[in-house]
């Protein structure tokens, strides 16, 4: 919800100045490489290099999420990973049609 990413955002901001930098993002997230979250900063702030303000943030929210994710990933030993873990089974809906006036499908 908006008031989490807002707390999240403010700890992030280490010296209060309502943008981040890669810097501040790379204490925050340390699996992540200075170059990826510089990619991430420039992704949701194309016009001012190296800082991303809260509203951009917020509305990228997912991009830096996923980059986590996948940082923590490619940080595992290999062998670790489990290719089925946090995988939801897939489901086939089937369509039933409605019964008819007579009682018969």
């Amino acid at each position: 919800d908006l008031g989490t990413i807002q707390a999240l955002f403010n700890r992030l901001d280490t010296r209060g100045t309502g943008v981040l930098t890669a810097e501040e993002l790379e204490a925050a997230v340390p699996h992540a490489s200075r170059d990826d979250l510089e990619h991430i900063i420039s992704q949701l702030n194309p016009s001012t290099p190296g800082q991303v303000n809260f509203e951009e943030f917020y509305a990228g929210f997912d991009i830096f999420v996923d980059q986590q994710s996948r940082a923590r990933l490619n940080s595992r030993p290999r062998g670790s990973r489990s290719p089925t873990r946090n995988r939801s089974p897939r489901r086939t809906i089937v369509p039933v049609s409605p019964p008819s006036d007579d009682g018969h499908r």
